[in-house]
């Protein structure tokens, strides 16, 4: 029998929901199994009344008959399916929302093989309950198809690894083909739910397209195409992918700066300038001191000096750029917000910590004194005017140990 093992598609998280729901259904098996040799436990009964039977359809049925299973093999293929399709729809849309899509596609699945049985079908077989969790991991692989549309599924003793979107297109058109065919005959095709498994197919179409996935879709593989083109050093085929990408979020600074990249490569300074100055603005907004920190440092390996910042966003960098001992960008940064925005609120500041990086940490002991003159004068009435006067007398009288081990007055 052909089982899904793997699939091409890399996973962002811990598939820790997936695991609980295998794990919990492996232990559920178990004590079945268990229950009947040892325990004094009537599993019929259990499975009439956590089971799914048609003629006597009740709401926690609906949930429960999903973790029930006739046997290890009837649990392990579709704990091969839940792990396989689980791992990556956990991945894309969280633990929670994994748990919740596997509910519902199970009841509604289940609700569909109970509503054709009841309608088009003998009496009798109402009376059979329905246990396994197929129906849910069918929600599952529909959301799966979706996101991952263009993931191949390798299976066992299948030397090729299919597209996913034949794996489902053969697996709906055997399931409808089934189902019909079993009610053409008058029988549920020897236990199998292929209403059920349709059913929470659907759920799990209905649901992505709820979730937006699609779309989510879409950007990550142009994402990915785009950055798989720069890795291959094919600037001209990732810019137009990441336009594409920015066109449907242009407040991506990721995007923006990969493009930057690409239209470096490509000689155009003043494209990569553009565009490095508008991720940097992003990641300054976006209170993302570490990759505004990452992304300026390269900014400047690269000789790209203009930064359109404003006052508050340049002060906000400097102060980054200081906590990460970056001293000398950061004591750039001061004096241009010191010295280019006169009447900026930031400026002030921006002076006494360009004086205090000079005399305590960079040693350049001459241009602090200047620098605390020069805040003495403009700022005579300064609320940290008493910080610039103990500064000065540091410079006129601390010996270099001294101003080794100073402290930052701000």
């Amino acid at each position: 029998m052909f089982l899904p093992y793997a699939t091409d598609q890399p996973t962002e998280r811990r598939p820790w929901m997936t695991l609980a729901l295998a794990i919990l259904q492996g232990l559920i098996t178990l004590c079945l199994l268990l229950s009947a040799h040892f325990w004094p436990l009537d599993v019929n009964t259990l499975l009439y009344r956590y089971g799914l039977v048609p003629a006597h359809l009740h709401l926690l049925s609906l949930l429960t008959y999903s973790f029930l299973h006739a046997d290890p093999a009837h649990l392990l293929l579709n704990l091969f399916f839940l792990w396989v399709f689980g791992t990556g729809v956990e991945s894309a849309i969280g633990g929670g929302k994994l748990l919740a899509l596997y509910l519902l596609s199970g009841a509604i699945g289940g609700w569909l093989q109970c509503l054709i049985i009841l309608t088009l079908l003998p009496p009798d077989i109402a009376r059979v309950p329905i246990i396994g969790a197929s129906a849910a991991c069918a929600g599952v692989v529909g959301v799966y198809a979706v996101r991952y549309y263009r993931a191949r599924i390798s299976f066992a003793l299948l030397p090729i690894r299919p597209h996913v979107v034949l794996v489902v297109a053969i697996f709906l058109a055997g399931e409808i083909g089934s189902g019909l065919w079993r009610l053409w005959v008058g029988d549920t095709a020897y236990g199998v739910a292929h209403w059920a498994h349709i059913g929470g197919f659907v759920t799990g179409l209905t649901a992505a397209y709820l979730l937006r996935l699609p779309q989510k879709a879409q950007m990550a593989y142009l994402t990915r195409d785009a950055e798989q083109a720069l890795e291959q050093n094919r600037p001209g085929a990732a810019i137009p992918r990441w336009e594409a990408v920015l066109q449907k979020h242009p407040d991506d600074a990721n995007a923006h700066a990969e493009l930057a990249r690409a239209w470096e490569i490509m000689g155009d300074q003043e494209q990569a300038a553009i565009h490095f100055n508008t991720a940097l603005d992003i990641y300054l907004k976006m209170r993302m001191r570490s990759m505004a920190v990452k992304l300026y440092l390269e900014m400047q390996s690269h000789h790209i000096t203009q930064v359109a910042l404003s006052p508050a966003q340049r002060y906000f960098l400097a102060c980054a750029l200081e906590e990460g001992e970056h001293l000398t960008e950061a004591l750039t940064l001061f004096r241009q917000v010191a010295q280019e925005n006169l009447h900026s609120p930031e400026a002030e500041t921006a002076l006494l910590k360009a004086a205090a990086l000079c005399a305590r940490y960079l040693h350049h002991h001459e241009e602090a004194q200047q620098l605390i003159a020069l805040f003495q004068q403009r700022y005579p009435h300064s609320q940290w005017r008493h910080l610039a006067d103990n500064l000065a007398r540091e410079l006129a009288s601390a010996s270099p140990s001294a101003d080794s081990s100073a402290s930052n007055p701000s």
